[in-house]
């Protein structure tokens, strides 16, 4: 991984924990699209601090408003226990009745 990616306790060699996972996350959102550059722009003011203790907790992020607005739109209907339950069911017919 290039190190312009690494988390700058990484890249200094100092202890790290699962800070460097939400310096991860500040990575990886620049490409998700969302509806609001602005929210963005503060979520990554908010992760991406040089100190690892300055940084918003995983349930921090639960309730950013740019997380959320992806959050939000997700149907019940796709919820994986649905998917999970649906595919049981599939196998749970018997096959053979349908050639």
């Amino acid at each position: 991984m290039p190190s312009v990616f690494r988390a700058p306790e990484i890249i200094a060699g100092m202890e790290w924990d699962d800070q460097i996972d939400i310096w991860s996350i500040g990575v990886m959102i620049w490409d998700l699209p969302g509806e609001n550059r602005q929210l963005l722009l503060v979520l990554f003011r908010k992760i991406l601090r040089w100190l690892p203790e300055d940084r918003p907790s995983a349930e921090d992020l639960n309730d950013d408003d740019f997380i959320c607005q992806f959050l939000s739109k997700a149907e019940p209907s796709n919820h994986s226990s649905t998917i999970l339950i649906d595919a049981w069911s599939l196998s749970a017919v018997d096959m053979s009745i349908v050639r």
